[in-house]
């Protein structure tokens, strides 16, 4: 008869890897500092990972434990997720950690330890599965300098999927004008309908409401993700008189000092962004206005709370206050420039179905590319890395230039299919031709052609020559280039490239089909005309 185990006689795997902890000599009270300075014990089946953020307020780690790894291999995974505790934002941190133990659990820990087993199910993989794998291995190899993962992470490096953003898509592309300003509008709707609640009722509820109201604006206007807003204090704000009652200031415009979030080792306002963000005129006299409300609401605490104002270090206290948090006065004057006391969550309240920062971080920056700012200018704008900039933007200025005049080019077509053989010999500076020798197509001048971006190459990425240089010849094997064409777009949707790639080659399929439309059109009466030329 086989051995029964019945419920409760059976350890739980986090039990198994602790026994294993102390078996090997490893201290159970051992303990880190995560990014927001919090301790933790490194064993422990939960770890708090900031007070600021809903997103990767804790993060589980039975998930780890449950994957029921060797031992070594489940220490490993634990010091990879130490590191990103500690050097990552607490979103990043739950995030990662999350899909790694979701990737393992449906392909086994050979995802991380045999490349030929990596390579072999890569493309098969999510580009979210691609992105965490490659965190994994810059840890494992970079960091820890683990030379056994070399291979898995050169190989993830070298096919890491681009930012997929589809410009159009109305989850996470860049909103259009018309979308931005009514986002703009609402805004500002919102915040003037709860300020005149808050002055009709004077209750914290409604101070509460205008507060949110107040901080979704910023967002929107700075392109500031919410953790960073949950950071802000009075003092973040320029161009005011902090010792005058009444909060008037002498310039029109009020800027504000943000602090990074999304950065290794960031803190609590540990690392401010290096130039203040300005506010128009409009927004700065709203921000005034604010000013001028919350500092009464905290001398009407101070009567309450039996203090004088004095007392209060008002130009430390967070711009966006949790005031169910203030039930004595000792609340009201012990925050402090680095403390987070007070300071209301709101970094889950920034989004909606209809709004995102995500998106408007995509806006901000396609709009700034359209107008020839660099990723310098582009990165201030927005509080990002300059690195990142590159996946916010949706589409360059000669996309949108390409979206506009690509396919309005039939005039082109009509007259390269009435030019002669003789007319080709003397006009066209190159030809391109096939894998086969065949031409397909020429350019009247390849100066433009030296410095063409086109990865697709001569003459399939010629189709949709942004600079008008490209001719079809009118006999050429069109088809084929179809054929091409369409099985490189059933290629790139399957490994999971970017929108954009696949916008190019969709592109070049809509281009050439229209060349073959007229072909099938014009191919008789032309032909004719070149048979009695030749």
């Amino acid at each position: 008869m086989p051995k029964k185990y019945y419920k409760g006689t059976q350890p739980s795997p986090y039990k198994k890897f602790l026994a294993n902890v102390r078996l090997n000599g490893g201290d159970l009270n051992a303990t880190f500092i995560t990014s927001a300075d919090l301790v933790n014990k490194i064993y422990s089946e939960r770890w708090q990972l900031t007070t600021l953020s809903t997103r990767g307020l804790t993060t589980d780690l039975k998930r780890l434990y449950n994957l029921e790894l060797s031992y070594e291999n489940t220490q490993m995974l634990l010091k990879v997720f130490k590191y990103w505790a500690k050097t990552m934002a607490a979103g990043t941190t739950e995030s990662r950690m999350g899909v790694i133990c979701k990737l393992i659990s449906k392909y086994g820990f050979q995802i991380i330890s045999d490349s030929p087993f990596l390579k072999g199910s890569y493309a098969q993989l999510t580009t979210s599965h691609k992105k965490n794998l490659n965190y994994i291995f810059l840890v494992l190899h970079d960091i820890f300098l683990n030379k056994e993962f070399e291979t898995q992470r050169d190989w993830c490096k070298e096919n890491l999927p681009d930012e997929k953003v589809n410009p159009h898509d109305p989850v996470n592309g860049a909103y259009s004008d018309t979308e931005f300003n009514a986002h703009i509008d609402r805004a500002l709707i919102d915040v003037s309908f709860n300020r005149s609640k808050w002055l009709a009722k004077k209750q914290d509820t409604t101070f509460l409401a205008y507060s949110a109201a107040i901080c979704r604006t910023i967002a929107l206007i700075s392109s500031r993700r919410g953790a960073q807003l949950c950071q802000c204090k009075v003092c973040d704000l320029s161009e005011y008189g902090i010792n005058n009652d009444d909060i008037q200031i002498d310039q029109k415009l009020i800027s504000i000092l943000f602090h990074k979030s999304k950065i290794n080792d960031a803190g609590f306002r540990s690392k401010p962004e290096g130039d203040f963000f300005p506010f128009s005129e409009v927004f700065s006299q709203i921000i005034i206005n604010y000013l001028v409300d919350y500092k009464a609401l905290i001398k009407s605490y101070c009567d309450t709370l039996k203090t004088v104002f004095k007392q209060v270090p008002w130009e430390c206290l967070p711009l966006f206050p949790d005031l169910l948090s203030i039930k004595s006065k000792n609340d009201l004057i012990l925050p402090n420039m680095h403390s987070d006391l007070l300071h209301r969550n709101l970094a889950g309240n920034m989004g909606s179905a209809t709004f995102s920062i995500n998106r408007v971080r995509h806006t901000t920056i396609t709009r700034g590319t359209e107008l020839d700012l660099n990723n310098a200018a582009l990165a201030r704008l927005t509080g990002v890395t300059i690195p990142a900039v590159k996946n916010y933007k949706d589409l360059t200025k000669q996309s949108r230039h390409l979206i506009n005049e690509l396919f309005s080019k039939c005039n082109l077509l009509d007259i390269s299919f009435k030019w002669t053989r003789q007319d080709y010999n003397e006009h066209f500076a190159k030809t391109y031709t096939d894998e086969f020798g065949r031409e397909i197509g020429g350019v009247k001048k390849d100066t433009g052609c030296s410095g063409c971006t086109k990865k697709l190459g001569a003459p399939l990425g010629c189709y949709a020559c942004g600079a008008d240089l490209f001719i079809p010849f009118i006999e050429a094997d069109h088809q084929s280039q179809l054929i091409k064409a369409q099985a490189k777009q059933g290629f790139l949707e399957k490994v999971g490239s970017n929108h954009h790639q696949l916008f190019e080659i969709k592109a070049i399929i809509k281009r050439i089909l229209a060349v073959i439309h007229l072909q099938k059109e014009q191919l008789v009466i032309v032909g004719d005309s070149l048979d009695e030329q030749v």
